[in-house]
C-alpha cells in the first residue's frame, strides 16, 4: 500500500491505473471493503484510489470525537496530497454517507457521485429505523462489555445478513479478523459521527453533481430500498444490482462495476471541466 500524510496522521491507501480519478470509500467495518473493484477490467482509463480511513487497517488510529466533516475533510487532504482536484467517488455504506459530506463540503472537488446503499435515516420508515435501532444497541452493548467479535458479528448480521463471514474473507482473507480489530474505530468513532451528523434531504437536494443509487433487491428489512427510493425521487440516476445482500461489490464486483463504470464515463470530469 502507499502512504500520505493528512493533518499530520498517515493514510495508507491502494492507488492503482491511470486516467479520471475515482476515490473508493469503504463501509464501516471492513477496511479493504473496495478492493475487489480495483481487479475490475470495467474500470479501464480510470485511477482508482482506495484508502483505509483512519482507525482502520493500516491507517493511523484515531480516537472519538470525531464528526463526519473530519471524516470528509481528511479524503479532501489526500485529494490534495496526491495532487487531485476534482474526482469522481465511489462510496459504500458509511464511505458513502463521507463521500456526501465531502461533497457538500467542496463541490466543485467532484464529478459525480456511486452512493452503494448509504444508511441515510431520513429516508426510512420508523419501521426499518426501529429495526436498524435495535440491531445497534444491541451490538454496542457487547461492545461496552468488550466483547468486539460479538459485537461486529451483531452489527454485521443486521446489516450483512447472518454468514457474512465466510463470503467476506473468501474474497478478501483475513477480512473478518480486521472487521474485529477494526470495531473500536467502526462502533465508538464513526458510529458517534453518524449520529451527530447534520445533513437531510434538503442537502441531498443542494447537490448538483450527478448521483447514482445503487441498490440490492434486498427482501425483508427495507431500509436500503427507501434509501434508494429517496434518493432517486431527488434526482439520482438507478442502477439495482441482484446481489443477495449488501456485501454488494464484494460478493458480486461484476455486476457493481458493470454499472458504476458506464454512469462515471457519462458523467468525465473532461466533459464537465474541459480539462483532466
Amino acid at each position: 500500500m502507499n502512504e500520505a500524510t493528512v493533518d499530520g496522521r498517515r493514510i495508507a491507501f491502494h492507488d492503482t491505473g491511470a486516467g479520471e480519478p475515482v476515490v473508493l470509500l469503504h463501509p464501516g467495518f471492513v477496511a479493504d471493503g473496495m478492493l475487489p473493484l480495483l481487479e475490475r477490467p470495467e474500470f479501464a482509463g480510470f485511477r482508482l484510489i482506495a484508502p483505509h480511513r483512519s482507525g482502520y487497517g493500516a491507517s493511523e488510529p484515531r480516537t472519538a470525537p470525531v464528526g463526519m466533516r473530519d471524516l470528509a475533510l481528511e479524503l479532501l487532504g489526500l485529494m490534495d496530497q496526491l495532487g487531485i482536484g476534482k474526482a469522481h467517488a465511489v462510496g459504500h455504506s458509511f464511505g458513502a454517507n463521507v463521500a456526501l459530506e465531502a461533497c457538500r463540503l467542496a463541490p466543485g472537488r467532484f464529478a459525480s457521485l456511486a452512493l452503494l446503499e448509504p444508511p441515510l435515516g431520513f429516508f426510512m420508515s420508523e419501521q426499518a429505523t426501529g429495526v436498524l435501532m435495535s440491531a445497534i444497541g444491541e451490538a454496542m452493548q457487547q461492545f461496552a462489555a468488550g466483547d468486539f467479535e460479538a459485537a461486529s458479528t451483531t452489527w454485521l448480521d443486521g446489516a450483512f445478513g447472518p454468514g457474512w463471514q465466510e463470503p467476506l474473507d473468501q474474497r478478501l482473507p483475513g477480512a473478518t479478523a480486521q472487521v474485529v480489530k477494526d470495531a473500536p474505530t467502526a462502533m465508538a468513532v464513526e458510529g458517534r459521527a453518524l449520529q451527530t451528523w447534520q445533513f437531510s434531504p434538503d442537502d441531498i437536494s443542494q447537490i448538483s453533481v450527478p448521483i447514482l443509487s445503487v441498490v440490492h433487491p434486498q427482501e425483508g428489512w427495507s431500509g436500503f430500498q427507501e434509501v434508494h427510493q429517496g434518493l432517486v425521487a431527488a434526482g439520482a440516476e438507478s442502477l439495482e444490482v441482484e446481489v443477495p445482500s449488501h456485501l454488494l461489490q464484494v460478493n458480486d464486483p461484476a455486476a457493481v462495476a458493470e454499472g458504476v463504470a458506464p454512469f462515471l464515463g457519462r458523467h468525465s470530469i473532461e466533459s464537465a471541466t474541459g480539462v483532466n
